[in-house]
């Protein structure tokens, strides 16, 4: 298939021929369409898809790239062109913002006034000084924070009737620091504070009163109640009115003796606290905290803790504290074990015989047992001779006890035993307890007062010392006696099978109320006695008793028995 092709000669003339669409023959020759294409206005391919003018004139880039424009920075209008146009405009643009933002930067840092002062800040004023921060003002001094000014003030009447008008005049040599005006020439000034005077003295006020003494801190002052300086020191704001004395703040730390103050000393525990989780109770109120469970470890180790820390007290929360072995002091001396009563139970959850719950072995302090309740569980631990409380000394004369307001019941021996009497000075005191529901109440002890004893089975009180103020009922003795020296004054026995027998020697039984029932003799059998002196007792004195229904029954030696109502 032929094709039309022009052809141009050596001198530039073109001619169209025609010939074979081939390789070699195009070689030689310009296809004419190419060569009419070349030549055409506009830019078109060969199937007339495109009829655009031609690149030369550059409306082709506008029309692929499309409008563009740019908004100068002085605001009066915008830029239509070329893409190099457009990117002149914006390098041009650029150059005019930096030339700007210098210029604004260059304004900002060098403030150097006229008179070659510096103005740093919004309404800053300084002449041949420094002016830093909004609203400063100076002359050839320096003022530095919102507002601070130097200078000269005075004031004047108003002519007009308008009262005092205040009036900064001329700045002045001087410093300001902070909202305030300095207007002492030479001076140093922090707010409203002058810290430095006219000749480079730290003003008094600032440091150290008239007389010797020294205030530090805002509005600190060491003066009388008139006003008067006074040697005295004041730390912080407050004002030590007291001479020769210490004062941070409103606290005195050192008298005028040289002492510190008692109230400014770390005070004594008085008690360690003993809690348990069964009530509630957390470590934030107590010491220790029992579990319910092995709780005499707990109590002994407070007990340990109080010895150590000097404090006589370990006091139990109101609750039940279950004791799987007995509690003992231990080493501790001079301390007491106390409870709320009837709140605080100890309660017996071991069968160790011959035991107390609470067991002193070995006293040799000074101890107290008080306001607790003591339960030896007799439903459960049935045998062995188990106690409430029991007290041991080493000897005689080495340790005392007190036990007082405790309420001791359901133990299978006594409720509360000792072991010998006269321990230490002051011995054993059992003072107003409620013991009942044992099998024996009380054996021994120096001084046995003011107890009820309720429902124990065979003793109330036996080989007590003396035994005054006490009721007891309901046992087969009330008061039973087999030492020498016993006094048995002013106590009640009440429905005892016999209420006082003695088999010692030198005792005094004197102004005891003993009956049973309703107090007629019909109410005893021939083994029930009021009072009954034993064969082996001597030289007792049994006097002014009120034995109802029945006479002492008088056995022994030498024993005196007078004026007692029947």
């Amino acid at each position: 298939m032929a094709k039309d092709y022009i052809w141009v000669d050596q001198g530039g003339r073109e001619y169209q021929v025609s010939g074979p669409a081939s390789a070699s023959f195009e070689a030689g020759y310009t296809d004419k369409r190419i060569k009419e294409h070349r030549r055409a206005e506009v830019l078109d391919h060969i199937d007339g898809s495109v009829t655009e003018e031609k690149l030369a004139n550059g409306a082709v880039t506008d029309k692929k790239i499309g409008e563009r424009t740019i908004h100068k920075p002085d605001g009066d209008g915008v830029t239509t062109g070329t893409l190099t146009g457009l990117f002149n405009t914006i390098v041009d643009a650029a150059k005019t913002h930096a030339s700007e933002v210098g210029a604004a930067l260059r304004g900002k840092a060098d403030k150097k006034t006229a008179d070659g002062g510096f103005e740093g800040g919004e309404g800053a004023s300084a002449e041949s000084g420094g002016a830093v921060g909004a609203g400063a003002v100076t002359n050839n001094g320096f003022a530095g924070g919102e507002n601070a000014k130097t200078a000269i003030v005075y004031e004047a009447v108003d002519a007009f009737g308008g009262g005092v008008v205040t009036t900064i005049a001329q700045g002045i040599d001087a410093i300001q620091l902070g909202t305030g005006t300095n207007s002492n020439e030479k001076t140093l000034q922090i707010y409203d504070h002058q810290l430095l005077d006219a000749v480079g003295h730290i003003p008094a006020e600032r440091l150290q009163n008239e007389k010797g003494g020294f205030a530090a801190g805002a509005e600190a002052k060491t003066v009388d109640y008139s006003g008067k300086t006074l040697d005295a020191i004041q730390l912080g704001t407050g004002t030590n009115d007291v001479s020769k004395t210490l004062q941070v703040y409103n606290y005195q730390l050192l008298n005028a003796s040289g002492k510190i103050p008692e109230g400014r000393l770390p005070q004594k525990r008085t008690a360690i606290i003993v809690g348990t989780k069964t009530e509630g109770h957390t470590l934030d109120i107590c010491d220790y905290l029992c579990s319910g469970s092995y709780d005499n470890v707990a109590i002994g180790n407070a007990l340990t803790r109080a010895r150590k820390d000097g404090v006589n007290k370990v006091f139990l929360l109101p609750g039940t504290y279950k004791l799987n072995s007995y509690l003992s002091f231990g080493n501790a001396s001079d301390i007491t074990l106390c409870g709320s009563g009837h709140a605080t139970i100890l309660e017996r959850n071991f069968s160790e015989s011959a035991r107390g719950v609470i067991d002193c072995a070995s006293l040799r302090h000074h101890i107290v047992i008080e306001n607790l309740c003591i339960d030896g569980r007799k439903d459960v631990y049935t045998t062995g001779a188990n106690h409430g409380i029991r007290v041991k000394g080493v000897n005689d004369g080495v340790g005392s006890a007190v036990i007082r307001n405790c309420e001791i019941y359901n133990n299978t021996n006594f409720g509360i035993y000792c072991e010998s009497t006269n321990f230490g000075k002051e011995g054993v005191r059992i003072e107003s307890n409620y013991i009942h529901d044992n099998v024996n109440g009380v054996l021994w002890g120096d001084i046995v007062i003011n107890n009820v004893l309720e429902n124990n089975k065979t003793y109330g009180f036996i080989r007590s010392r003396y035994t005054s103020g006490n009721k007891c009922t309901g046992s087969q003795y009330g008061i039973y006696n087999i030492n020498n020296n016993m006094i048995a004054i002013g106590n009640k026995l009440i429905d005892n099978e016999i209420g006082i027998c003695e088999n010692g020697k030198n005792g005094v039984i004197c102004g005891n109320i003993i009956y049973r029932g309703s107090g007629a003799a019909a109410d005893y059998t021939t083994a029930q006695k009021t009072i009954e002196l034993a064969d082996s007792s001597r030289n007792n004195i049994v006097t002014g008793n009120q034995c109802c229904g029945k006479d002492v029954t008088v056995a022994g030696e030498g024993n005196v028995v007078s004026d007692n109502i029947v």
